[in-house]
């Protein structure tokens, strides 16, 4: 019992802070490291990689098949490591960008990706330490309270996801000579219309109508985005 109430804790925590919100192939697209519209494309593509990977993580045990149940757990929280680099590796040639949105948008989201699959391999730690008796009974609360400090810790991390969006935003608008908005964003209509379908693809009608009450993290992160493109006010490049 102590061991599946861990596990469900484990497992809950990488679930519940992305406050709600067969392996794929990672396939990163050319860096194009100044270009918005590429950069706008490969954030799309890593929202969707850390939502493969919280959607694998399963609170679910079986006693009665223990063995069986820590396999399946364990494996699902491998791949779910796998899917946040694969995010972080759609980003990663943007941190070094010269376009001062990109780069501060790049940084963001790959410090929150990195940050979430390093907490992920803890929780395998931790999950492996319990099934190997290495957790004694009078340690159960010490375990419990470091999951809770873990737990702060991620929720602050994803909060931090849709800044990261926001700013991605600011490198889609057109400036004048002088430095000010335009009122014309930097991707022509085709390309805002596939960015949308992607999103929506992968999101569904979460996104529709912006942020909203009872989002996760990363929802309300493609949903700004989903918002900003569709918005039209904004005039799509000529």
């Amino acid at each position: 019992m102590r061991r599946a109430l861990v596990c469900i804790a484990i497992a809950a925590l990488l679930v519940s802070h992305a406050s709600v919100a067969g392996a794929g192939i990672c396939l990163a697209e050319r860096v194009k490291r100044d270009d918005p519209y590429a950069y706008t494309a490969a954030l799309v593509a890593a929202l969707g990689a850390a939502k493969e990977g919280l959607s694998r993580v399963d609170t679910s045990t079986d006693d009665d098949a223990p063995l069986e149940a820590a396999r399946e757990f364990m494996t699902n929280m491998k791949l779910a490591q796998r899917d946040f680099g694969c995010a972080t590796s759609h980003l990663t040639g943007y941190v070094a960008s010269n376009n001062l949105a990109i780069k501060t948008s790049a940084k963001g989201a790959v410090f929150v990706f990195m940050t979430v699959r390093d907490i992920n391999k803890k929780s395998v730690a931790y999950y492996r330490d319990l099934l190997d008796g290495k957790i004694a009974a009078d340690k159960v609360g010490s375990l419990a309270d470091e999951l809770a400090e873990v737990s702060v810790r991620l929720d602050e991390v994803w909060k931090t996801l849709p800044l990261a969006t926001i700013a991605a935003t600011h490198a889609l608008v057109k400036f004048d000579d002088s430095g000010r908005g335009s009122g014309r964003l930097l991707l022509t209509q085709a390309q805002r219309r596939q960015l949308m379908s992607q999103l929506h693809d992968t999101f569904g009608a979460d996104i529709e109508g912006g942020v909203q009450t009872g989002q996760t993290s990363l929802v309300a992160a493609a949903a700004i985005l989903y918002e900003f493109l569709g918005n039209a006010e904004w005039k799509s490049a000529e």
